[in-house]
């Protein structure tokens, strides 16, 4: 490590999100350190290194902390939807126990500034579209397993904004991603998902696909290199205590999304849906006015960003 680097903690550095920021940062001459359970597969660079660490570990966590840390990224979590509902207390014990030791660390070695990526889950079904950070956050139903993770990224940032509250940490800073894709981000998100079903019945011209839910559910998809511009911006200028939605202000429902799937791929979808879990929002689409003054614009669209997901993934 060069001492005239600045140094990056990313914790789940090796999620779809954390190693594309890893890699981003690299090349903006950062070193990064890589805290989490699985390595990047085949990524090396003389400015990275990996610590396979679990963040509620706090005596394992403080080691990688005595290396100076100039800046955190706090991204471990346990994601996807069908985790919420199998593993709810696991997923509460890693947002938990995990935010309160990085915010302890980060108070004792005096980190420069602490981001902590909590979720667009946090706003459940708002009201009122597009939303705003300002909009209160919620959980609708307290005995819905669904909502350990938007509980934990609640906890998280009530934990890290009243620590810099009292001074304890000097910046903290919370970034609220929507729906964020990308190549090789695994499954269990909407894209990937899709793209998946179609692949398995291998583009035939004229296909079957059953989804989960109506198909009329309205999302904003933001692509990974759009988000990763955005988020830089919130980076070098984001205020303390300062909350910031990162995502496209482009809706789109399902049925459309599908329908762009079909015409980028020159096939023919018909769609059938069935019941899926309760709890999943009906609409959801951000306000990013925040980081528009920043500068932030989108280069992707909706379809060119999916037939460029599309292309990676043939690959």
């Amino acid at each position: 490590m060069k001492s005239n680097i600045n140094t990056i903690l990313i914790t789940g550095g090796s999620g779809f999100i954390g190693k594309y920021i890893t890699k981003f940062f690299i090349k903006r001459n950062f070193f990064v350190i890589n805290y989490d359970i699985n390595p990047i597969k085949n990524f090396t660079s003389p400015n990275y290194k990996f610590v396979k660490g679990d963040v509620t570990k706090i005596q394992n966590l403080k080691k990688v902390f005595k290396k100076k840390i100039n800046y955190v990224f706090h991204l471990a979590a346990i994601n996807g939807t069908k985790n919420f509902y199998d593993f709810p207390v696991k997923v509460l014990e890693v947002s938990s126990f995990g935010i309160l030791n990085i915010c302890k660390l980060c108070e004792e070695f005096k980190v420069k500034k602490l981001l902590i990526f909590s979720s667009s889950e946090v706003y459940n079904e708002s009201k009122i579209i597009p939303t705003n950070e300002k909009i209160k956050i919620k959980i609708p139903d307290i005995t819905n397993p669904r909502f350990s993770y938007a509980g934990g990224k609640i906890l998280s940032e009530l934990v890290g904004l009243n620590y810099a509250l009292e001074k304890r940490i000097k910046n903290v800073v919370i970034i609220r991603p929507h729906n964020v894709y990308g190549a090789d981000m695994g499954f269990g998100h909407v894209i990937p998902e899709l793209y998946k079903k179609i692949s398995l019945k291998k583009f035939s011209k004229n296909i079957n696909l059953k989804i989960i839910g109506t198909g009329n559910e309205i999302r904003s998809f933001i692509y990974i290199e759009d988000f990763l511009n955005g988020f830089y911006e919130v980076f070098k200028k984001g205020k303390n205590r300062n909350i910031y939605n990162i995502g496209n202000n482009e809706p789109i429902n399902i049925r459309k999304l599908i329908f762009i799937f079909a015409k980028i791929l020159n096939i023919k979808i018909n769609v059938f849906t069935q019941k899926g879990h309760i709890g999943g929002p009906k609409k959801r689409v951000p306000d990013i006015s925040k980081i528009k003054k920043f500068g932030y614009k989108k280069k992707y669209n909706i379809y060119n960003g999916l037939k460029k997901f599309i292309e990676n993934e043939k690959n």
